[in-house]
């Protein structure tokens, strides 16, 4: 569990520090809730990246739900995971879905 969301959480502050040209943790910060919001949208760290580096904004939405946080840093929105038992014995992850809400 949580997985997803500690994916996103790792390739948003990644996307932050490439787009702050720095690894100065107040510069970082200062970047991760831009990469969240009011760009083109990206699903994977490849896609981002490429458009960061070719200076165009992104709105990064993981494989955890789509992000947008507000300005003080929060998230907008939230999601959760729904677990599966396959046979109701044996977690199956393939079986999960992820639920958006807003």
């Amino acid at each position: 569990m949580y997985g997803a969301e500690t994916y996103d959480a790792v390739i948003i502050t990644a996307l932050a520090a490439a787009i702050a040209g720095t690894d100065d943790p107040s510069a970082i910060a200062a970047e991760i809730n831009g990469v969240t919001k009011e760009g083109e949208k990206c699903i994977s760290f490849e896609e981002c990246i490429a458009l960061v580096d070719a200076g165009t904004d992104i709105d990064y939405d993981g494989i955890g739900g789509p992000y947008e946080f507000v300005d003080a840093g929060e998230p907008s929105a939230a999601s959760y995971q729904i677990g599966t038992y396959d046979g109701g014995e044996t977690f199956n992850p393939e079986l999960d879905e992820y639920v958006f809400a807003s």
